[in-house]
């Protein structure tokens, strides 16, 4: 990796860290004596605490849960990602690992994030927690991304295999996680605030960690405990607007029939929803570590969504007129028109496009002062993009593909050779779709190393991981993470004179 490629990646990294979900937890949840304190609740210990946790987070949560309850614990059971506790055991801290006290029962599933019996016998497990649980205890639910792969307890007749059909054509078909979790909750026992209500009586403290766009507490991990948004006719509406009503096996519309039978209490009042951490919290500190590096920091915004492959060439067209500002030293409003184009391709994109006008402005202001010395411009955004499969595709993932868009626009239209760009685009989770990478990362100086006619290719295909992995470059391997809140880009512009630093 080029130096500035490095510097990219260890921004991401200082991201992970600031997300760190036993840090998160440890910032919310409180005890004084034998007192607990959440968010201005509490609970009172007395042997009477029962923990329950699904999601990719929930190994750190958990054991800064483990720590603060203690001798007070009785039981409990948490989903976590299948390979995550190896993953997890190679780390520097023991901070994101169970605390192996013998009351938490531990179980490693939802493969490459889709369902599977592991994660569907938790999901039994958890439910019996909570239905045996009484008005003196206290259930602490902690939830995050892959929540809902992590629970899976379809309504019958339809069977953990049906459900799996149904998740997989919608992702195929480009749904978003709202539309996902939309059919989720209808289709399953526990989510859409089912968990909440067989834990009543008891008192239900939940600590969320968002993988969502603008945090909606209800669709993360489906909201399990949560009062549901979404009805059964919003649920037909999804499977209708992919075209899916006539190929989803009979079982899935008998389980919608049923669920009407299975109607959520209107009132949670025994139910304490508080959210921990979100995509704002890791951006803001990348900002400020980029700002000490000696970069002018834009952060775009945190709603980045739609297409992966458009969003690359995107950013390239956004760079294009960072470059041509810089490298001309003249105001942005110059090439005000190509700006313009981009900003709106932006806010279509969800990031809004002051944003965009306040950092031109701020970077007019430092080309006006030559005593202005700095490394670089570091343009961060955040959220969650999609990739519409067809029939045949490869192996790949939203980032890795959103990377590739990038590098193909910039062998087409390359800027000026006194600038390296660099764009990054990792998730948060440390796997990009249904590979061990978490994302990738690349550079114009390294730009002759690409063909572009491969690059076409395996964009036709969806097959972004193989192209990295056939060129032996651009990969960012994290490993499972332990945490869980969506994405990062990160775009890079240095001039080739600029300090660089580490």
């Amino acid at each position: 990796m080029s130096a500035v490629e490095n510097i990219a990646v260890s921004l991401f990294r200082r991201a992970l860290n600031a997300v760190n979900p036993n840090t998160l937890v440890a910032g919310k949840l409180k005890r004084c004596g034998n007192t607990l304190y959440l968010d201005g609740q509490q609970h009172n210990l007395n042997h009477n605490v029962h923990l329950v946790g699904f999601g990719k987070a929930i190994s750190g949560m958990g054991h800064q849960v483990q720590s603060l309850v203690g001798e007070h614990l009785v039981d409990g059971a948490i989903s976590i990602p299948h390979g995550i506790l190896q993953d997890l055991a190679e780390s520097t801290s023991n901070l994101l690992l169970p605390i192996n006290d013998g009351k938490i029962k531990i179980y490693e599933g939802a493969k490459d994030n889709q369902p599977d019996e592991t994660a569907h016998e938790a999901a039994k497990e958890i439910l019996k927690i909570c239905e045996r649980a009484t008005e003196h205890h206290l259930i602490i639910a902690l939830i995050s991304g892959g929540g809902s792969a992590s629970l899976p307890l379809p309504v019958p007749p339809m069977t953990l295999h049906d459900k799996m059909f149904v998740t997989k054509s919608l992702a195929s078909k480009g749904a978003n996680i709202q539309e996902l979790n939309t059919v989720r909750q209808n289709l399953s026992l526990v989510k859409g605030g089912r968990l909440a209500q067989a834990a009543s009586p008891a008192k239900v403290w939940s600590l969320i960690l968002s993988d969502i766009i603008d945090d909606p507490v209800e669709m993360i991990a489906s909201g399990p405990t949560v009062q549901s948004t979404t009805s059964i006719a919003d649920a037909l509406c999804v499977l209708d607007r992919y075209n899916l009503t006539s190929s989803l096996p009979s079982s899935v519309y008998l389980a919608l029939e049923k669920a009407k039978t299975h109607s959520v209490m209107t009132n949670l009042d025994h139910v304490h929803n508080v959210l921990v951490g979100n995509n704002k919290v890791a951006i803001e500190a990348v900002k400020l570590d980029a700002e000490r590096r000696g970069f002018i920091a834009l952060v775009l915004g945190y709603r980045l969504q739609g297409e992966a492959k458009k969003l690359g060439e995107i950013f390239a067209q956004l760079s294009a007129c960072l470059v041509d500002s810089w490298h001309t030293n003249t105001p942005m409003h110059s090439n005000e028109e190509h700006m313009q184009f981009v900003s709106t391709q932006l806010q279509h994109h969800g990031l809004p496009a002051e944003n965009l006008k306040l950092f031109t402005q701020k970077l007019t202001k430092y080309q006006k002062d030559p005593q202005n010395a700095v490394n670089g411009i570091c343009v961060i955004g955040g959220g969650e993009t999609t990739v519409t499969l067809g029939e045949e595709y490869g192996l790949g993932g939203r980032n890795q593909e959103m990377v590739l868009s990038f590098a193909r626009k910039m062998l087409l239209d390359p800027h000026p050779m006194n600038f390296d760009v660099t764009f990054l685009s990792a998730g948060t989770d440390g796997q990009d779709g249904p590979t061990p990478a978490a994302g990738a990362v690349i550079s114009t100086s390294d730009l002759n190393c690409h063909n572009l006619s491969s690059i076409e290719d395996h964009l036709s295909n969806h097959d972004s991981y193989r192209y990295f992995k056939k060129i032996g470059s651009g990969l960012i391997h994290t490993g499972l993470t332990g945490t869980n809140v969506m994405d990062l880009q990160l775009l890079i512009i240095t001039p080739k004179t600029a300090p660089q630093t580490t």
